[in-house]
């Protein structure tokens, strides 16, 4: 037996100002090999911290540490030691390190000196340059360890001695700056030198300053930083380097460094005069050690062709959409400038095409020197790129940088059927590009972190990456977004432009009038943004619940429905309010009224092929099913949430939801005809049991029907598509979802395949037959839910119990694969099918057990490898 995967907050070796929880996993020759006791030891260079002890418990992950508190700054080494059920033990260790407590900052915020232009909403090249703050020091003895503490307001990289400490992007993140934000900490020993040091640090207007993402309440108007450099010397001395207006400012050569418009940099510009900065004191509160991996270059794509269009623009095809930016070797006159304007898609002719934007353009005016560009901060969606300025360039004179955060790898997959192969390539690199610092719905368009997105993508995208850092750091910011009446908003982190557009909306959108207590909630005299407006949106909202409960699902992540509860238990009384409050024109029975989330503004279904129209008008058609199905749904998950951790809402909420889906039968699934057309009513209403025997063969009939006229094709929008083909297997028309999954027609997956796509597409009908590209995003994860149905059906991995601790492998043997390949990392290591005509290859890690149902028969199976012909 071996221990291996020793992970810290399932980070390898991370930097932690919080309580650690632990995991690891083990390997065995031995067959039906699992954990009966471990037991771990943390410790210091001073002595022992916690001791577990043997401990008789099988768990391998979520440990959390039981200890006495940890030191601020200083590394730790654990160690595992475990015994399984064949009287073997192992064990392993590693380390990991505390950051910077709050109560140890002796660092103060430096300011920049400059004037910075207004920002305004959707701007296009705000002359705001990068600041550089920068400042000498003095090291005269050999030193044993340096760490580098830093943050900003802004989007900032240093640099020790003009070398850059460490490959990360985009420090500090993306977070709900006003109440989290992270600081990085840096091992920087081996870039100091005895004698004269300087330290840089580039400031860049990154989220914080852009108009479309800058928080809602802006206590900052100019770029500012934090740092602590902390020295421990040989002879056991110690020295602090800290921020605090010994830094001198200059405005750089880059002229504006835009997230959405892109970056324009000056060569031939002469050096700017120096500034001191403004000592400033903003505090610590917001502080905290950076959650999850950084944001990396994780890929680089060279020219697939480059060639002139048919109206003659020099483009660069890199073969995949991409979130990042491009790396171009330059050696031009001085005074030419190129510029670099970036696309997912070109016309029909083959020519440039701005799908969504003008914008996401880079310029570069050149000195005569040969130089390597890259712009420092900013990203874009493209996989095309036409360069204005030269007439031709080299295949190894320009690449594409794909950045996304850090994660571990989690899936494979291969068949036998290459569209299903670029299929499943598309999801991984939708996914890939949309998770930056936080999970975004695109990311050259609005590079948001919209609820409803995740809400339908969340579970999936734990089955192909390590996303647990990821989703807690997300997630705890969201918490932190809520409002105080327990309102979950549509995005976060939440930002100026939403806060303005929901409230409009919202406004617009508004029916029925508040009764009751509710009129406490309307605005008061002199304010500009009042809870009455920040309401809830079904399918939105509900990602507070629904999140959590996934990665319950997939890991066993027991931690996450504790830290979430509360925030889902408010989320959950603001939709048992709204419904008993407010009424709806449309429902007679008031009894039944008051158990429907039936009023306000809600997306509907959203992007329902066939009937998109202008403006929101389409929301009120699919609202009418979509807000008190997703209400329902979220109040009984929150009773088996509630069930799950012992609490004592369990059967209030689960007494609740039985009330909610009696009305539902009542007043939304048996009436209200003028909205039979949508498939998405009837997918929802029996995905989630909410059709009586009375119905059931009628609303059955109706789905099939419209499939039928729709030539077998989709017809539903980001809501109803997770469900669809799910439930045309369980109402027995397997031969449907099979036509289904495997159909080209439009709107389908493989029609954006045989159409050309590299990523998933927001909308089904993105593009035309004909070739032509609509205005709109091509790389959106949220279709790409049907991985989620290609895992459990097609490969035939479904978890019986959370975490996989227990699963069943029975895949579909009619989709005409004769090879099916699909690897996934659980949190007890690789689960693996290998199906090749009639034989199946399984491997099942240890400390899990499985139910294998191959050629109509059942086998009951420890870990081990497994095959059968």
């Amino acid at each position: 037996m071996k221990v291996e995967h020793l992970r810290v907050n399932h980070q390898k070796r991370p930097v932690i100002d919080d309580v650690p929880e632990f995991s690891y996993r083990i390997s065995s020759e031995c067959k039906d090999t699992a954990v009966t006791s471990y037991r771990i030891l943390v410790e210091a260079d001073d002595g022992v911290y916690w001791d577990s002890g043997i401990r008789e418990d099988s768990r391998q992950s979520f440990i959390a540490y039981e200890g006495k508190k940890l030191d601020s700054r200083k590394t730790y080494r654990y160690t595992v030691t475990v015994f399984d059920n064949h009287e073997e033990s192992a064990e392993a260790s590693s380390s990991f390190e505390t950051g910077l407590y709050k109560e140890d900052w002796k660092a103060k915020w430096s300011e920049s000196p400059f004037e910075r232009n207004e920002h305004h909403m959707l701007s296009d090249g705000i002359i705001n340059p990068v600041i550089s703050f920068h400042r000498s020091f003095e090291i005269e003895k050999e030193i044993k360890k340096a760490r580098l503490y830093a943050t900003c307001y802004g989007v900032y990289r240093p640099l020790l001695n003009g070398n850059r400490v460490d490959e990360r992007e985009f420090a500090p993140e993306f977070t709900a700056y006003n109440k989290v934000l992270y600081y990085q900490t840096y091992d920087v020993k081996d870039l100091l030198i005895r004698g004269s040091n300087t330290l840089e640090m580039l400031v860049g207007d990154g989220w914080y300053f852009d108009s479309q993402t800058a928080p809602v309440n802006t206590d900052h108007q100019y770029p500012s930083i934090l740092y602590q450099l902390e020295i421990e010397y040989a002879d056991g001395t110690a020295e602090v380097v800290c921020s605090g207006g010994s830094e001198k400012c200059a405005e750089t050569n880059i002229i504006y460094s835009d997230l959405f418009v892109g970056e324009k940099t000056d060569r031939t510009m002469p050096q700017r005069a120096e500034r001191n900065s403004i000592v400033k004191d903003y505090g610590y509160e917001m502080l905290c050690a950076q959650k999850m991996d950084p944001i990396r270059a994780v890929e680089v794509f060279w020219p697939e062709r480059i060639f002139h269009s048919p109206k003659d623009e020099l483009i660069v095809d890199f073969g995949q959409v991409i979130a990042g930016r491009c790396r171009i070797h330059l050696h031009e006159e001085t005074g030419k400038e190129v510029i670099l304007q970036h696309t997912e898609v070109l016309d029909k002719e083959g020519n440039y095409f701005e799908a969504l934007t003008s914008r996401q353009r880079d310029t570069i005016i050149c000195d005569e020197s040969d130089f390597i560009y890259e712009p420092l901060f900013t990203f874009h969606g493209f996989r095309y790129v036409k360069i204005t300025g030269l007439d031709n360039i080299g295949e190894d004179d320009i690449c594409a940088v794909l950045l996304s955060t850090e994660k571990e790898n989690r899936g494979d997959f291969c068949c036998s059927d290459e569209r299903l192969n670029r299929l499943y390539k598309n999801i991984r690199y939708s996914q890939k590009n949309n998770m930056m610092s936080i999970p975004t719905d695109c990311p050259q368009r609005e590079k948001a972190g919209w609820t409803g997105d995740v809400l339908v993508y969340g579970k999936t995208s734990l089955l192909n990456e390590e996303m647990t850092p990821f989703y807690n750091s997300w997630l705890n910011g969201l918490r932190n977004d809520q409002y105080d009446n327990g309102a979950v908003p549509i995005i976060s982190p939440y930002t100026k432009m939403y806060e303005f557009t929901v409230n409009k909306t919202m406004k617009d959108f508004e029916t029925g009038k508040p009764t009751g207590i509710l009129e406490d909630m309307l605005p008061k005299a002199g304010e500009t943004s009042t809870a009455f407006y920040k309401s809830g949106v079904a399918g939105w909202s509900d990602v507070m619940i629904w999140l959590p409960y996934a990665m319950y699902q997939i890991n066993g992540d027991k931690k996450i429905l504790e830290d979430c509860y509360d925030a889902m238990k408010k989320w959950i009384d603001n939709i048992i309010f709204t419904a008993a409050n407010k009424r709806n024109d449309k429902i007679e029975d008031p009894e039944n009224d008051r158990y429907l989330w039936n009023t306000g503004f809600h997306f509907g279904e959203w992007l329902v092929p066939g009937h998109i129209q202008e403006g929101f008008e389409i929301t009120k058609e699919t609202s009418w099913y979509i807000a008190p199905i997703f209400g329902y749904e979220s109040v009984r998950l929150m009773s088996e949430i509630a069930s799950i951790l012992n609490r004592n809402e369990r059967d209030y909420y689960a007494s609740y939801a039985e009330k909610m889906k009696k009305a539902i039968q009542k007043e939304v699934l048996s009436v209200h005809d003028e909205y039979d057309c949508y498939m998405g009513r009837y997918v929802l209403a029996l995905q989630f049991d909410l059709v009586d025997e009375e119905l059931r063969k009628g609303y059955c009939e109706k789905l099939i029907s419209l499939i039928e006229e729709n030539n077998g094709c989709l017809g539903t929008g980001f809501l109803g598509t997770p469900f669809i083909l799910d439930v045309l297997d369980r109402i027995g028309r397997s031969d449907l979802s099979k036509a289904m999954l495997l159909s080209e027609g439009k709107p389908s997956w493989l029609y954006e395949v045989k159409m050309g796509a590299t990523t998933i597409w927001e909308s089904w009908d993105a593009m035309n037959e004909d070739g032509s590209p609509n205005r709109i995003s091509f790389d959106h994860y949220a279709f790409g839910v049907v991985d989620d149905y290609i895992f459990r059906k097609v490969c035939g991995i479904v978890p019986d119990e959370p975490g996989f601790r227990h699963f069943t492998i029975d895949p579909r043997r009619d989709l005409g694969l004769n090879k099916v390949y699909r690897r996934f990392e659980s949190e007890y290591g690789s689960i693996v099918v290998d199906i090749d005509h009639d034989r199946l290859k399984l491997s099942v890690p240890c400390g899990t057990k499985a139910t294998v149902i191959w050629n109509d028969r059942k086998y009951e199976v420890g870990s081990g490898e497994y095959e059968w012909n």
